[in-house]
């Protein structure tokens, strides 16, 4: 259900949704039930994503103290678009190293080494 704070709508009203964007009114179409269709590598893409947001999250709950008198706005983004990369290569890393024990561990029962 939209609201009205006086100045700006916000929230979804029918087929329509309302959001308020740097002082302006932003308007958007709601999607239609069943057509978001998410590919692995999306799926993948946005644990990734919600990973370096409770990161960035954490990080600047730590730092409190130490930026509580000091507003940066842009903060929240500015670690996300660092730590997302990061996090993406070491999803990578982490799915080649357990890809890389699985061929040793084949190799090894195939030589008889085990």
């Amino acid at each position: 259900m939209g609201k009205f704070d006086g100045k700006f709508f916000a929230g979804p009203v029918d087929p329509v949704i309302f959001k308020k964007s740097k002082g302006k009114q932003i308007v958007s179409v709601k999607p239609l039930p069943g057509t978001v269709k998410q590919t692995e590598n999306t799926k993948k893409a946005s644990g990734t994503f919600g990973m370096a947001s409770l990161m960035t999250s954490q990080i600047r709950e730590g730092f409190s103290h130490e930026i509580s008198n000091l507003h940066d706005g842009s903060l929240h983004s500015r670690l996300m678009i660092t730590l997302n990369p990061i996090l993406s290569q070491c999803r990578i890393w982490k799915r080649l190293n357990m890809i890389l024990k699985q061929i040793a561990l084949i190799s090894f029962k195939v030589w008889n080494l085990t």
